[in-house]
């Protein structure tokens, strides 16, 4: 039986690890079916034998921790933590280019309906490192491991701000450089979305205390810190760019 990894859980809730491709429940137009396989939140309710409810959204494509209410009362708490701006939510994501510092991104974004809302996005370089796939100026092409916090929750933020400013997330068929999407994973052997949100900090509903849910890197991840040379955790903010030899 297909079963979700448990990061950390309580009476109240319960944060799991999505791998990418999972939807984190169906999609609210019924018109459009959706199979159980693809089904994070079926999935999850099979495995526990119990009624859940989603507390937020995780991108179809993205990968990371995804939390989930066992009360209806709870949820609405949680939801309502997540409208206000109170959980604070931790991604990485690797792009194309050389990103140095930190920057805030202050960009409107248009939702489905054509209306801008205001989107807010604090990022930071990890390091950098090259691959030998050409760069259209010559030499090889150089790419950013960043860490992101979303400020505000619109559709595909990361994503959209990061491609507008140029350095567009690897794997997103979206947003981002198909072609250079492809030669990626031609040479890698990795075709995801490298958008993963690693922590995710809350009130419990029940209890009040700060929870501070943490999850860990998975195989894709360990892959391109293996090429770059580098561990986001043992690596001082931008040390340069890493040339594979």
């Amino acid at each position: 039986m297909l079963r979700l990894k448990i990061v950390e859980q309580s009476p109240a809730w319960i944060a799991v690890d999505k791998p990418p491709g999972f939807h984190a429940h169906p999609p609210e137009d019924k018109g459009i079916r959706l199979s159980r396989r693809w089904n994070a939140l079926a999935v999850l309710e099979k495995q526990l034998g119990e009624t859940l409810f989603p507390a937020h959204r995780l991108d179809r494509a993205a990968s990371g921790i995804l939390l989930y209410s066992r009360r209806r009362e709870c949820n609405r708490a949680l939801q309502e933590q997540f409208s206000i701006g109170s959980v604070n939510k931790i991604y990485y994501l690797l792009v194309r280019g050389e990103f140095r510092g930190e920057d805030r991104i202050d960009r409107p974004l248009r939702n489905e309906a054509g209306s801008e809302q205001a989107a807010a996005t604090s990022v930071s370089a990890c390091f950098s490192f090259s691959l030998p796939i050409p760069h259209p100026a010559g030499g090889d092409r150089v790419f950013t491991l960043l860490v992101a916090q979303p400020l505000t929750g619109r559709f595909h933020q990361i994503r959209r701000h990061l491609a507008g400013l140029g350095f567009p997330l690897i794997g997103d068929s979206r947003h981002g450089d198909r072609k250079l999407n492809r030669e990626f994973a031609s040479l890698t052997g990795c075709s995801q979305l490298f958008l993963r949100c690693m922590e995710l900090e809350f009130d419990c509903p029940l209890e009040g205390k700060r929870v501070h849910a943490k999850g860990k890197w998975s195989g894709g991840w360990h892959k391109i810190f293996d090429l770059a040379g580098a561990c986001p955790l043992t690596t001082s903010p931008f040390p340069g760019p890493q040339t594979l030899s």
